[in-house]
């Protein structure tokens, strides 16, 4: 049940008793005026039992009605609070939402400039059909762990000599079998 359910269901019942308790006292007005309460004693206690029963019924419509005030305005601030905290958690999932778009970016970014780095390093590895000028029987194996790799080799011939240089640029180790 909603709020606004609730807060009707609540302005009706206190319109309910209030028309009750103006009943009850109309009554009591007109049960005093009575000549004939003034007659009849013993009919006029039992109409005054009667009375204070009706005013103590009356009493706790009263105390509910003032319970069901107090309960409404719980319930008001209750979701007054929801409220606050719908309004603070949109606000963060905005924020995360903008810094996760902004996370993307910069990662594409960097993504882009690493996979150009690697057509740079493609470029200057010497390729296979120079390899297969200078050497009968061999092969390389170079698998980079990403995208680009730290190692390296490079080959150069310089008259009868051929120069051939296998290197690591992160500090992390080369193998190599001859």
């Amino acid at each position: 049940m909603s709020c606004s359910e609730s807060e009707q269901r609540l302005k009706r019942d206190l319109r309910s008793v209030n028309n009750e308790l103006e009943r009850y006292r109309t009554l009591y007005e007109n049960y005093q005026k009575s000549e004939q309460v003034k007659k009849d004693n013993a009919r006029n206690e039992r109409k005054t039992a009667t009375y204070r029963r009706i005013l103590s019924e009356a009493e706790s419509v009263m105390l509910e009605r003032k319970q069901i005030e107090e309960e409404k305005l719980e319930i008001q601030n209750r979701n007054r609070k929801l409220w606050d905290m719908s309004l603070s958690i949109q606000k963060e999932k905005e924020r995360i939402a903008i810094l996760k778009k902004d996370i993307e970016q910069k990662h594409l970014s960097v993504t882009d400039s690493i996979r150009y780095a690697r057509y740079i390093q493609l470029a200057v590895l010497p390729s296979i059909d120079v390899l297969g000028q200078w050497f009968d029987d061999y092969f390389i194996f170079w698998r980079p762990l990403e995208i680009v790799s730290g190692d390296f080799y490079w080959m150069k011939r310089q008259g009868d000599v051929i120069v051939f240089t296998v290197a690591d640029c992160t500090w992390h180790g080369v193998r190599v079998h001859l």
